[in-house]
């Protein structure tokens, strides 16, 4: 009985995710996650619970890939005196919902210095990252609130070893994490959290 309320509850769930995520879409994919969901209803009614939870899998995994393919245009170029890498996509696993989806991109000035952007859609880490920001009695020692356009964030620095972290929130879904070492100094990390557009990850997480 708890494994077909499951199936149900998750079929519900992506009807109602695929369809607030419509305008996302592109029309081949909504095709795909459709003609998947339609299966995965059928399949339940017939009994065949296994091959209706793959069903369901695939769908999550297509509708993370277009999720995806947003996030990947909120990182920004190498600014100059920077090389930038490969954009590095990465979906994480969840119980009904799908998980999110995890974009990073690693820039390098060839002297050493290494940073790396990553944007978590739909992440878990947002809700222990509000704990710190509502309560600075959690945060760890050298850590502190700061903004990025407005953003709350916060700041992780160690001049000892020239690294540290910039972890900024966004709403209640997303957490955009700058991290960086053998950097000449903390500005370094301020220098790309401002080069993320954080209106186009507002602006996703409401598709």
């Amino acid at each position: 009985m708890r494994r077909k309320w499951l199936i149900t509850l998750t079929v519900t769930s992506l009807m109602l995710l695929f369809t607030s995520a419509g305008s996302s879409l592109a029309q081949t994919g909504q095709d795909e996650v459709k003609e998947c969901l339609k299966r995965a209803q059928e399949l339940y009614d017939q009994g065949k619970y296994s091959e209706a939870i793959s069903e369901l899998q695939f769908a999550i995994s297509a509708i993370q890939d277009k999720q995806a393919s947003g996030y990947q245009t909120v990182l920004p170029e190498a600014p100059a005196g920077w090389q930038a890498g490969e954009i590095e996509t990465n979906k994480v696993p969840g119980a009904i919902m799908g998980g999110g989806v995890m974009i990073s991109r690693n820039y390098t000035n060839g002297q050493g210095a290494s940073v790396t952007i990553t944007v978590m859609g739909e992440s878990p880490t947002v809700s222990s990252l509000l704990m710190m920001a509502s309560n600075p009695m959690f945060m760890g020692a050298g850590n502190r609130m700061v903004r990025i356009k407005g953003n709350k964030a916060i700041e992780e620095w160690h001049p000892d070893t020239k690294s540290g972290q910039l972890s900024v929130i966004i709403g209640s879904k997303a957490v955009v994490t700058v991290e960086g070492s053998g950097l000449a100094s903390k500005d370094v990390l301020f220098q790309f959290a401002n080069l993320v557009d954080y209106d186009k990850i507002k602006k996703l997480m409401e598709e």
